[in-house]
């Protein structure tokens, strides 16, 4: 068992509902029931009854959630304890992060992590991959998170801290087709990020893989910009692709849609984040309690 999956199962029992639950924590409703479902195997009983109305606690489900709340309860206070030790006072945290983690996930684990630790003054700058391994290198800032390769000369070694689909996305009111084939995909106005992001490394691989030159493709703008990517979309400008989290709230409203592919190596579409930071034996302790906050939780935190 783990901390965040008593976390999981008190919101659900205090909103009655898996869906607002998912909401409230910021995850899907599959991996908010595949929490559930993992804990009633571990313990080996149902602990919801699930209906139309939503659900209630069984027998069972009550006695884990009296027991949860102590948990949560106690670790926090243990929490509070430990940081004492660690002498975490008015310390001071620096994270870079690349465009597409620090402005569409890790606002919350910010928030998160400095409600834990209010005295601790924490600092998120962004910029692109390339500039935060630049950063890290120089201990301008203490950790970075970013997507795309990270090249083997820096001697970083980076932990993947999360996976991230990737979306082709267009206009609900210009395309009205669900799905398209590769080759399609050459005669698509596209509008792309540009090299600079890993989002755009990802694809330029994923021509390589199916055979594509890019050249072949009609590509009608390049821009610098994940906001101004979905800006250009929404007004049907052409079609792009971009991570699931940056563009799932618009889809949620109906200012986008997403397009699937017909192709067997889609699977390939996915990014990876990745926590980067210097090898250190005389680490500041703050460095060390976000590293494993980052690492324990994993994607519970993020948005």
């Amino acid at each position: 068992m783990k901390i965040y999956q008593f976390q999981i199962f008190t919101t659900v029992v205090k909103v009655k509902s898996f869906s607002k639950a998912a909401s409230l924590l910021y995850l899907s409703q599959p991996a908010v029931s595949k929490h559930i479902k993992s804990m009633e195997e571990y313990y080996g009983t149902r602990l919801f009854n699930r209906n139309n109305q939503g659900v209630s606690l069984t027998s069972a489900g009550q006695t884990v959630y009296d027991y949860a709340k102590n948990i949560l309860q106690t670790h926090e206070e243990l929490e509070k304890e430990i940081d004492k030790h660690l002498n975490l006072e008015n310390s001071q945290l620096i994270v870079g992060s690349s465009v597409t983690p620090g402005d569409y996930l890790l606002p919350c684990t910010v928030w998160t992590f400095k409600d834990k630790h209010p005295k601790i003054d924490i600092k998120l700058q962004i910029g692109h991959t390339e500039d935060i391994i630049k950063k890290v290198l120089k201990e301008e800032v203490n950790i970075g998170i970013v997507e795309g390769e990270i090249p083997s000369e820096t001697n970083l070694k980076p932990t993947t801290i999360m996976h991230d689909k990737l979306k082709f996305i267009a206009s609900p009111t210009e395309y009205e087709q669900d799905i398209f084939t590769i080759e399609e995909l050459k005669d698509i106005p596209l509008i792309l990020l540009n090299e600079d992001f890993g989002i755009r490394q990802k694809f330029n691989q994923f021509l390589e893989i199916n055979e594509i030159d890019i050249n072949s493709l009609n590509i009608v703008a390049e821009m610098g910009s994940i906001t101004a990517i979905k800006s250009a979309v929404e007004s049907g400008l052409g079609v792009s692709i971009a991570s699931h989290s940056a563009i799932k709230k618009e889809v949620y409203q109906d200012l986008l849609k997403v397009i699937n592919m017909q192709n067997k190596f889609k699977d390939r579409l996915t990014i990876e984040f990745k926590l980067i930071h210097q090898n250190q034996t005389d680490q500041p302790n703050i460095i060390t309690r976000f590293t494993k906050f980052l690492n324990i939780q994993n994607e519970h935190i993020f948005c």
